[in-house]
């Protein structure tokens, strides 16, 4: 069974959807609904449930929404004993404004509980990451923190999800130290300065990327689904091994979409095990058409813990057993 270490944020996300058109400045009828969430702890329960044992060090509050966020964690069978519990913090939190088709108009995201997530916590929470195959990090962390773990941990392969625009410069100086990295457009184009404007500018950026020295690199294109590319070295090294095909944890994103009428949930996995051979830019994990515009939410409810069958239909699911292999 593949060893997941995890070190991230964890929030609470509350989302809004107006029953009708959304009007700007005034009170729309809708509904509120709110689920655990957090890059970090998404990828943490959704790699559990696929079976993968898994271990977060993180930081929570002492509020009612941590109470709900160690629940999600310990229904899935996550381990969370490096992480901390911080008196008289508030949990973080992220809360967003969809329109009627479910498209993202606003939103704010309350994360400075990830500022204790500092190299200090992580020292102490060693033994997850060395107990660990891959280790993946979210740019939640501070910047010290995203060093500390590239530099402490050589033998082992770190993954970056760089979660938003504004986030992601903090992974800018430990680059060369990434295994994997998962940005969607407007990331790559801050970490390689590189315009994407359409996507023949993919290449263009991954090799940028490829040259501070990530072997593997997955452009998030949102509802369009996902681009992956390996460095040269790596497809070399893999052809060298007959074509086998690796098992690695790419940071993907994968969008799993229930099938269960009027479900719509769907997940932000931010991990997968890419497990593929390819010689070219390749497409993978296309989304399905969900029956809310996908990519609506930086950190989305887990279908699989409504939708237990989800697990399996997810593009996710047929890499777990790769992660095992490593």
């Amino acid at each position: 069974m593949g060893r997941i270490a995890v070190v991230g944020g964890s929030n609470v996300d509350i989302q809004g959807f107006p029953i009708n058109h959304l009007t700007l400045g005034d009170s729309n009828p809708g509904r509120i609904v709110i689920t655990p969430g957090g890059v970090g702890r998404n990828v943490a329960e959704n790699a559990a449930r696929m079976g993968s044992e898994v271990r977060l060090i993180s930081a929570f509050g002492d509020d009612e929404g941590a109470a709900l966020l160690v629940k999600s964690l310990s229904d899935a069978g996550v381990d969370i004993s490096a992480s901390c519990v911080l008196d008289d913090h508030r949990s973080s939190s992220y809360l967003c404004i969809l329109d009627e088709s479910g498209r993202l108009h606003v939103a704010v995201s309350d994360m400075e509980l990830a500022a204790e997530i500092t190299p200090e916590l992580v020292e102490r929470g060693r033994e997850a990451i060395e107990w660990s195959s891959v280790c993946v990090i979210d740019a939640n962390l501070p910047s010290a923190t995203i060093d500390h773990i590239c530099r402490s941990f050589p033998a082992r392969r770190v993954l970056l999800d760089s979660v938003s625009e504004a986030k992601a410069p903090r992974a800018a100086g430990s680059l060369g130290r990434l295994y994997a990295i998962k940005p969607n457009r407007r990331e790559a184009e801050v970490l390689t300065g590189v315009s994407i404007r359409s996507d023949d500018d993919l290449p263009r950026a991954a090799e940028r990327l490829h040259g501070q020295g990530i072997t593997a690199v997955f452009i998030s294109l949102g509802a369009r689904g996902l681009r992956r590319r390996r460095s040269q070295r790596e497809r070399g090294r893999r052809r060298d091994d007959g074509g086998h095909r690796d098992g690695h944890c790419g940071g993907s994103e994968s969008r799993g979409h229930c099938k269960k009428r009027g479900c719509g949930r769907r997940d932000r996995h931010g991990i997968g095990a890419a497990g593929q051979s390819g010689n070219r830019w390749s497409r993978r994990f296309p989304a399905r058409r969900p029956p809310f515009r996908s990519g609506m939410v930086r950190s989305a409810p887990s279908c699989a813990a409504a939708c237990p069958g989800c697990a399996s239909r997810s593009p996710y699911a047929k890499l777990s057993s790769d992660i095992k292999k490593s």
